[in-house]
């Protein structure tokens, strides 16, 4: 797939730059409003070294408000960060609603150049990858909007930049043994890279491949998506307020009664029964908690229901025969406005 696409493309600058004098305004606009929406944004930047990333980042923050956006450069994950499940550094790293995060590289980095260094063989690939899609559709389904775009350039353009950042002393320091090693295994980074978009190019977070050997080329695709996706977003989002902007009893109408409304709440027990069934499963929780915790399975029990549901007392219940050294009880209040 890659190696099929054609590299050459270009586009003048006069023609740059008459449109970004198109679009530098509309994605000024489109950032402002999508605060009001409250809908938080992760763009993504993948693709080889040297391919542009940090300056078509640079591009496309230009005309945005600096107040609305932050820009993280993903290195390898710290001590701490280590000691975390993978994706945990970036799940600390999400945007609050109305903001905009961007990555120079991303949670693929380690997984393509375990790949590419022939680290990782093919089923933990796949593990991780589905892993990521899992993440990444969570975070779609509660109203984040993601955006990956993957820079692609040639061996050969490759090559030729680090040529360029070796002859200014200034820039020498950019160009590392393993920039080069990078270079001469490109076949094998290109087949990791390829592997990444096919497992994870999904209808909640597609990638957009960028031809980056000529820089106004890359510049204008960038930023058109960008405009193109905010635009299709805020369209489909004030569609749907109008579509759903019906009145309690409208629903009702329609749709019938609420799930809730069906439930049976004058079901119940004997105090007799219900002293013997608890013992029972008590018994029960006391074993299972004691199995989960030798074979460090983590577990998440989570409690919703109505003030003075009994949320409290089943929790106590729960717990009464466990092992306390075991679990922790964390009370969840309303989220503040930060």
């Amino acid at each position: 797939m890659l190696e099929k696409i054609d590299l050459s493309k270009k586009m003048s600058k006069n023609e740059c730059k008459d449109l970004m004098e198109r679009l530098t305004p509309q994605l000024s606009l489109l950032q402002r409003e999508m605060p009001k929406r409250g809908v938080p944004v992760m763009i993504v930047f993948e693709g080889f070294g040297s391919s542009g990333k940090g300056t078509m980042i640079n591009e496309l923050i230009q005309p945005m408000d600096p107040r609305g956006f932050k820009v993280f450069t993903i290195q390898r994950p710290t001590r701490e960060e280590a000691m975390h499940p993978y994706l945990w550094r970036f799940w600390t790293k999400l945007p609050e609603n109305g903001r905009i995060h961007i990555f120079d590289r991303s949670w693929y980095t380690k997984i393509v150049e375990d790949r590419a260094e022939g680290r990782r063989n093919r089923e933990k690939t796949e593990n991780c990858y589905n892993n990521i899609l899992d993440f990444e559709k969570e975070l779609t389904q509660s109203g984040m909007l993601i955006i990956k775009f993957f820079l692609h350039i040639s061996r050969k353009e490759q090559k030729k930049r680090f040529k360029v950042l070796e002859s200014a002393e200034e820039t020498r320091w950019r160009v590392t043994e393993d920039d080069w090693k990078h270079n001469r295994d490109y076949d094998e980074w290109l087949k990791a890279f390829e592997e990444m978009i096919q497992k994870t190019d999904t209808d909640f977070g597609s990638w957009t491949i960028i031809e980056a050997t000529d820089r106004e080329y890359a510049k204008a695709k960038i930023l058109s998506k960008v405009v193109e996706i905010f635009g299709a977003w805020l369209s489909e989002a004030e569609r749907k307020a109008k579509a759903e902007a019906l009145s309690e009893e409208e629903t009702q109408k329609i749709f019938g009664a609420s799930v809730l409304d069906a439930v049976d709440l004058s079901r119940s027990l004997s105090k007799t029964v219900y002293k013997k069934k608890l013992k029972e499963l008590q018994g029960r929780m006391e074993l299972l908690h004691s199995e989960i915790y030798r074979q460090r399975i983590p577990v998440v029990i989570g409690f919703e229901g109505w003030d003075a549901g009994g949320k409290g007392g089943a929790i106590r219940r729960l717990t009464q025969t466990m092992d306390p050294r075991g679990y922790e009880v964390v009370p969840t209040a309303a989220p503040n406005d930060f």
